[in-house]
């Protein structure tokens, strides 16, 4: 890799609930690579597709392993979703694993499709000094390659149980609350994380402008209109929030388009310049006159 910063991955196959998934990945990766132009970004996915100059795009099928087809034979949905939906939030782990295995990476972000990025990625991932990886569910920093390759295994042993609904029932019931089970490899995250001093959460991040989710009202952390976060433009095309207890004004350094919200994708990224209109030679009658 020619570029020195941070390298920033996404993956995405297919569109399973027909809400243009190309057109916001396509937004997110412009965005990133506008964003933090030194940092190499690595697409995996089922498809090639036109993308900004320098953006890697890799053949998913290429990173098929064998624990791969071991967890395809394992997996039983316990979630609302679709099964191919959420079978492939499960692999995707086991694809950028692979991929970082082989190309020998130390360090990288994995991204969901739906974050704009605003400032070089090496903000983000400052948050996490001290930690072998930081979780944001939709926007994760490793440092050590080891932290994912654990993270997959821990996947397989969940999966790996002759009574595994009975399993995953009693063992995720406190993350559902008495509503009856659903398990995604968000929850598995979450647990992950929490159960792994190396691996810090971003709870105690979100106050500092590190979006959970731009309309998630729940939080009250910052001042929303119309159920999303009162943003302002502020230097450098960033957008800064409005800390509810103080008022204080917090720069988001990237914004995740959760659901519905990724229809406001395009009104938060920069916006490329206009290309300069065609010189033309200048005509006799201009020469003449001096212009």
């Amino acid at each position: 890799m020619k570029k020195t910063g941070i390298p920033i991955f996404f993956i995405q196959v297919g569109d399973f609930y027909n809400i243009s998934a190309k057109k916001y990945l396509d937004i997110a990766i412009l965005q990133a690579s506008l964003a933090s132009p030194n940092s190499p970004i690595i697409l995996i996915s089922d498809t090639e597709r036109i993308v900004p100059e320098g953006v890697i795009q890799v053949n998913i099928k290429k990173y098929e392993s064998a624990e791969i087809k071991k967890f395809k034979k394992l997996y039983i949905n316990l979630s609302v979703n679709r099964n191919d939906y959420e079978i492939f939030c499960f692999l995707r782990w086991f694809y950028i694993k692979n991929y970082v295995e082989e190309q020998k990476i130390d360090y990288f972000c994995v991204f969901d499709s739906d974050i704009l990025l605003f400032s070089p990625v090496e903000v983000f991932a400052a948050e996490f000094a001290g930690y072998k990886a930081g979780n944001w569910a939709w926007a994760n920093y490793f440092s050590d390659i080891s932290v994912l390759n654990d993270f997959c295994n821990h996947i397989l042993s969940i999966y790996n149980r002759k009574n595994i609904e009975q399993f995953i029932n009693e063992k995720y019931k406190l993350y559902n609350q008495g509503k009856k089970i659903q398990v995604s490899d968000m929850i598995v995250l979450f647990e992950f994380c929490k159960e792994n001093p190396v691996f810090i959460d971003f709870n105690s991040k979100i106050e500092k402008g590190y979006d959970n989710n731009i309309n998630n009202i729940g939080d009250r952390l910052f001042i929303y209109d119309d159920h999303v976060k009162r943003l302002t433009i502020g230097k450098g095309g960033i957008p800064t929030g409005y800390r509810t207890r103080d008022g204080a004004e917090v720069p988001f350094h990237f914004l995740h388009f959760q659901g519905p919200a990724k229809q406001l994708m395009e009104h938060y990224a920069w916006k490329l310049p206009e290309p300069a209109p065609p010189s033309r030679p200048l005509s006799f009658f201009q020469r003449f006159l001096g212009r």
